[in-house]
């Protein structure tokens, strides 16, 4: 029925407009640790539609998105995201390095979220160069009430300073 279409389309949009909405405050905390740690380049692991990616393209800098959902991702790359299939383990077989990572909502995902975390350290690789880099995750204070941790512990094993962002 016709009806049942429209209304499911409608409840989609508004899902996506909530979406969109509650990823204000994220996106402020973004900006600001791009802000703080000078970053240059940001991969999203988990993005979704790339709710957060979106707007930070005003800031030129290079944005990169990953995520298992084709759907969410056919979206993003409509408005003209680099969004790929995959998460961790592909971003690091694309040779992807960023000084900040997004890492939201990923580790109730996983089988086994040490590995998830040990494989970030091979993210670190600008931090050893010398430049900051920033770590983006919504599981509370970053590197203490966070799995993270696992993270921070290998940053400091690798003699790299740790400083906790914290957002809203």
């Amino acid at each position: 029925d016709d009806t049942d279409v429209v209304q499911a389309r409608e409840r989609r949009e508004e899902t996506l407009e909530a979406k969109v909405s509650l990823n204000a405050q994220r996106l402020a905390t973004v900006v600001a640790a791009i802000k703080d740690t000078g970053a240059k380049s940001v991969v999203d692991l988990g993005c979704g539609g790339g709710w957060t990616l979106a707007p930070l393209r005003e800031l030129g800098h290079p944005l990169i998105g990953f995520d298992f959902d084709e759907r969410q991702l056919a979206l993003g790359r409509s408005r003209g995201l680099d969004l790929r299939v995959g998460g961790l383990e592909r971003a690091l077989a694309d040779g992807v390095r960023a000084s900040l990572v997004i890492f939201g909502h990923v580790l109730e995902h996983t089988l086994d979220p040490e590995a998830e975390l040990r494989g970030l350290a091979a993210l670190l690789a600008p931090a050893l160069a010398g430049q900051d880099i920033g770590l983006m995750s919504e599981a509370g204070m970053p590197g203490v009430a966070d799995p993270g941790a696992a993270l921070v512990l290998a940053a400091h094993r690798l003699g790299i300073t740790v400083v906790p962002l914290v957002g809203p």
